[in-house]
């Protein structure tokens, strides 16, 4: 994820300049690695969250192992989800996006490529010989995909998702939420409570404005630096 230990320090200075260069720098990268004529590929090992969404799932190629664990946790520290990853929220199935974008939920591999943060599993193991096969010859024929060895919840959970979060905001949600006592209500509104009401909130709305036949990157990332 991204470094914002020196944003919070001017911030809370009265700097926002900093903050500001920061994210527009940030964010033309992004948009940068998604229009790259070339193939971009990215091994999501371990923990890609946040900033590293931003790297790592705008490229050609995303690839997912054992070990990773994604996610868009910015709702926990009063900001929105950015980086671009609204678009990929917004073109979740059904109201997945919502649910990830407001429980900070993380993703094991299966979970990612379903979402549409990632494309293809390889076991990790095989990773290293791929890594010198595209040095070597840079073709992309050598990522042959794979079945995951671990399924994720979130197939099993979208009739739920969709049942709860297809409201119009927070409040909504909030609303079938409380009045649900099943383990999957209680434990996602224990979830959504850890995070910032406004935040969330402005996620919803963020969602809510992204879908549409002009939905694009360009529009996320504006939305997302207002």
């Amino acid at each position: 994820g991204g470094d914002i230990a020196d944003m919070y320090a001017t911030g809370t200075a009265g700097d926002f300049s900093y903050g500001q260069k920061f994210w527009a720098d940030e964010y033309r990268l992004n948009a940068k690695i998604f229009e790259y004529p070339k193939p971009v590929v990215s091994f999501l090992q371990g923990f890609t969250m946040g900033g590293g969404v931003g790297i790592g799932c705008h490229g050609s190629h995303r690839i997912v192992g054992d070990t990773s664990q994604i996610a868009m946790p910015e709702v926990g520290i009063g900001l929105v989800p950015d980086v671009g990853g609204t678009l990929m929220l917004a073109l979740a199935p059904e109201r997945l996006g919502e649910y990830l974008g407001t429980t900070a939920s993380r993703m094991n591999a299966s979970d990612a490529i379903f979402a549409g943060f990632a494309d293809i599993y390889i076991p990790e193991g095989k990773w290293p010989v791929l890594i010198a096969q595209l040095e070597t010859t840079g073709d992309t024929a050598c990522l042959t995909p794979e079945t995951p060895a671990e399924i994720g919840p979130i197939p099993s959970q979208m009739p739920e998702i969709t049942k709860h979060f297809r409201g119009v905001g927070l409040s909504d949600v909030l609303t079938t939420l409380e009045n649900d006592d099943s383990e999957f209500a209680q434990k996602t509104l224990k979830q959504l409570r850890r995070n910032s009401p406004l935040s969330m909130a402005c996620t919803f709305e963020i969602l809510n404005r992204l879908r549409g036949s002009n939905i694009s990157l360009a529009k996320a990332l504006d939305l997302e630096y207002r």
